[in-house]
């Protein structure tokens, strides 16, 4: 969970991802507001979703692990700018690309949270002009090059298209992702012959990509 680190002032940051929605969780603890982050070299970075139904899944692993929250997947334009700072003077946030898979089955953390694979999103923000925070194209290249290499070549006009189901039908699909993805707890240490899991929602299977294509 991320807590606001000490920073100067960012009144010249316009909200975040004007461009792009993005997609974000986030669970009520004491009368306060926890994002939910990934540990980067630089700290902790709000972790965040292009798509929709995988924001929802993540939600689902955590609710279903029994970690006592209660998650809800939020608009990541909500999110105020000082939720992105990290102590080194940066804005940054972890873009969600896949989740890790060995031998086709999807790999939990000791701690019951799904083992990520993220792509920093970082800005060095100067007080001479106002800047927001996107996602850049790089990022959103490696996304389609995992989904092209596993057979998702419409994934972004599936993520975009307006779900018909109620969010309790949003809810289910993504609860049956998670037990279809055959979790196990990965003892910790390195991480090694891993694959990258993604779910088509259109046909509600997942998908495995070589770690090779991110070299």
């Amino acid at each position: 969970m991320k807590n606001m680190p000490q920073q100067r002032p960012l009144g010249h940051i316009l909200s975040p991802f004007r461009d792009r929605e993005v997609y974000v969780l986030a669970a009520l603890h004491e009368s306060q507001c926890h994002y939910v982050t990934e540990v980067v070299p630089e700290g902790d970075a709000l972790l965040c979703f292009l798509s929709l139904i995988d924001a929802h899944i993540e939600r689902a692993f955590r609710t279903m692990q029994g970690q006592g929250l209660q998650y809800r997947v939020m608009a990541g334009s909500t999110v105020p700018v000082g939720r992105l700072a990290v102590p080194n003077g940066l804005l940054m946030a972890s873009l969600h690309l896949a989740w890790l898979t060995k031998n086709r089955r999807l790999m939990v953390r000791p701690s019951g949270t799904p083992c990520q694979y993220v792509r920093s999103l970082v800005l060095a923000p100067t007080p001479s002009a106002p800047c927001t925070f996107e996602v850049d194209d790089g990022s959103l290249a490696a996304v389609d090059r995992l989904h092209e290499s596993g057979g998702l070549f419409s994934w972004c006009e599936i993520n975009d298209t307006p779900w018909s189901w109620e969010p309790a039908g949003l809810y289910k699909l993504a609860e049956r992702a998670v037990r279809s993805s055959q979790a196990f707890v990965h003892p910790g240490g390195a991480i090694d012959n891993y694959e990258f899991g993604l779910f088509d929602p259109e046909f509600e299977q997942w998908h495995f990509v070589p770690s090779t294509v991110a070299e």
